[in-house]
């Protein structure tokens, strides 16, 4: 696996921690991003508007990254960020056209 610096991780290159603790690092952009494109939904109840807004929010995050000593801002950050938000939007989706919606007893 190449990181978004174009070094190689892996295990044989930099050991077991290391590979984990990248992979790791980059889930939590798709699942955090995710998380927040679902709440943009819920507040905006529009697909679209939800992933306009977490992309705005992955930019202006990255952009704050660049500023921060030691911390490096990169495109592919936003776009990892922006492929959680389309996935979880698609999930609301796909969850909100199922047949099998749940509702509540009256």
């Amino acid at each position: 696996i190449y990181s978004l610096r174009g070094t190689i991780v892996s295990i044989e290159e930099r050991g077991y921690y290391p590979f984990i603790e990248f992979l790791i690092r980059k889930a939590a952009h798709v699942i955090t991003f995710g998380i927040l494109a679902g709440a943009a939904y819920i507040m905006t109840k529009r697909y679209v508007s939800a992933f306009i807004i977490t992309l705005l929010v992955a930019i202006f995050d990255e952009y704050h990254q660049s500023l921060t000593a030691g911390r490096t801002a990169t495109i592919q950050d936003v776009l990892l960020d922006a492929f959680g938000a389309l996935l979880a939007i698609i999930l609301i989706f796909l969850i909100n056209s199922s047949k099998f919606k749940v509702h509540p007893k009256k």
